[in-house]
């Protein structure tokens, strides 16, 4: 299979909320046979000190609220969408040597990874996260609408809570025989689409999104987005399930 990079029409990715009851409660590879054709730079208006800028002051008031202890290091629970696991692989080693470095104290940073919107639901549920990073907004307003984090959570954090953007990916047979290159390719006749459920997962709204979005970034009105995406899904045989499952956050097209 081949990966193309979708022209980029940016994202918010991340959304960070820490709710409010809360307590003390995983490098980017692609599958064998699958090969990147092309890479588009994530274009996005945020400043690389973004992430630094929410998780760290999130994460620092969390530790410093938790009981000293000589003998075991404090935990945080931070539940996530499966795709960031391995972001936090590398970030929760260097805020725990920073914190310590600062504090003299030790923390332990626990992940829960699956699809984000299942990771609300858990969360409301009663999974005992002490911090939550979702991949939509709608996840994190889901757990404020059931008074699980601050309504006011955007305003809690710089860049309105959301650190980053993303892009899209399309993946076709190897040699990209169809010749699928843009957004417009999606709709052409005979060519069957692969995407997440925009209703149940994360990855899917935002394949939704950019889709829509990449008629609104040449000037069409919401009516000519709302038509052009209609047109995608009546290519599309089947809605994946967003989720744990490895490579899921390559959401956009396979020809079959």
């Amino acid at each position: 299979m081949n990966a193309y990079a979708a022209p980029a029409y940016p994202l918010r990715n991340l959304s960070v909320a820490t709710p409010h009851r809360a307590a003390q409660t995983s490098a980017f590879s692609l599958p064998r046979g699958m090969q990147v054709i092309r890479t588009l730079r994530v274009d996005s208006s945020l400043p690389r000190t973004a992430f630094q800028a929410i998780l760290v002051p999130v994460l620092l008031s969390l530790a410093l609220a938790l009981p000293c202890t000589t003998v075991l290091a404090q935990t945080l629970l931070n539940a996530s969408y499966d795709v960031s696991r391995e972001f936090y692989k590398d970030f929760n080693a260097a805020f725990a040597a920073q914190f310590k470095q600062r504090t003299g104290k030790e923390v332990v940073i626990q992940q829960s990874h699956g699809g984000s919107s299942a990771q609300a639901r858990a969360v409301n549920d009663g999974l005992e996260a002490d911090v939550v990073t979702m991949n939509t907004t709608t996840d994190v307003d889901f757990l404020a609408d059931q008074g699980v984090v601050a309504k006011d959570w955007r305003k809690r954090f710089p860049h309105q809570a959301a650190p980053t953007t993303s892009t899209m990916l399309f993946l076709t047979r190897q040699g990209n025989p169809k010749q699928i290159r843009d957004w417009d390719d999606l709709t052409r006749s005979g060519l069957q689409v692969i995407v997440v459920n925009p209703k149940t997962g994360g990855n899917g709204r935002m394949a939704y999104l950019a889709a829509w979005g990449s008629v609104k970034h040449r000037g069409g009105s919401d009516a000519d987005a709302l038509d052009f995406v209609r047109k995608i899904y009546r290519n599309v045989p089947v809605l994946a399930k967003g989720g744990p499952r490895r490579h899921r956050h390559l959401p956009a097209a396979r020809d079959w």
